[in-house]
């Protein structure tokens, strides 16, 4: 499994197993079992006394393409500006979730 995140043109961030695949001349990008990363509203805190103020973001997973029961898509290269590894715990949530255990 090759899990990582999908920018696409549009700003979308999917979490998926991404693969690389090649029909002849043409590549493409196989996208299995993808999820949209979606973020919280920033949250500030600020411990008892002091000035200091730590900003947060949440994450989160949705399905992407919910009307679709697929489960594997095929993407045009042209329409993804960057592929990259995800961080650690972001990986565990879809393995997670691609496991049938909901978060």
């Amino acid at each position: 499994m090759s899990i990582k995140v999908g920018i696409l043109n549009d700003g979308t961030q999917l979490l998926a197993d991404i693969k690389e695949v090649t029909d002849g001349d043409q590549t493409q990008y196989m996208v299995i079992k993808p999820f949209e990363v979606v973020y919280t509203d920033t949250m500030e805190m600020q411990e008892d006394g002091t000035q200091t103020l730590s900003t947060t973001k949440k994450v989160g997973l949705k399905t992407w393409l919910e009307i679709s029961d697929d489960q594997t898509f095929i993407i045009n290269p042209n329409t993804v500006t960057t592929i990259c590894d995800p961080v650690t715990d972001l990986k565990d949530m879809y393995e997670d979730l691609t496991r049938g255990r909901r978060i």
